[in-house]
């Protein structure tokens, strides 16, 4: 029994650093191809909690968030969620307001968007 528990609390672990490396790798490639990230506060990510919340019945999950900006000052924003359903909500109310040459995509519980070479390059 205390093998199984030792193995299950391993998995959980593995699967929490996992997500974690997601995120860091979208900042990693934004950085190498010369972007400044800058993360976001943490009142701006309770704001945007609160909007999930009262705008549109969600739970408001986002643990983590940053954007970057290039050297034409076009950004790209990212997103990461605890919970799927806060980031399909949130997903379509995004996808709904990008404008011409800007895209959105997703990676595990990550939303990046923004210019669209941007989010590329975070997802590389």
């Amino acid at each position: 029994m205390k093998k199984l528990l030792c193995m299950f609390i391993c998995a959980v672990f593995l699967v929490t650093l996992g997500g974690c490396k997601g995120t860091e790798r979208i900042r990693k490639n934004l950085i190498e191809a010369g972007y400044k990230v800058e993360d976001m506060s943490e009142n701006k990510i309770h704001d945007l909690n609160n909007d999930v919340i009262y705008q549109y019945n969600g739970k408001g999950t986002i643990i983590n968030g940053f954007f970057a900006t290039d050297k034409y000052g076009n950004n790209v924003f990212v997103l990461e969620f605890s919970d799927r359903e806060d980031m399909s909500i949130s997903y379509m109310e995004i996808k709904a307001q990008l404008q011409k040459g800007q895209s959105i995509d997703i990676k595990g519980k990550t939303i990046v968007y923004g210019i669209e070479d941007g989010v590329k390059i975070a997802l590389k």
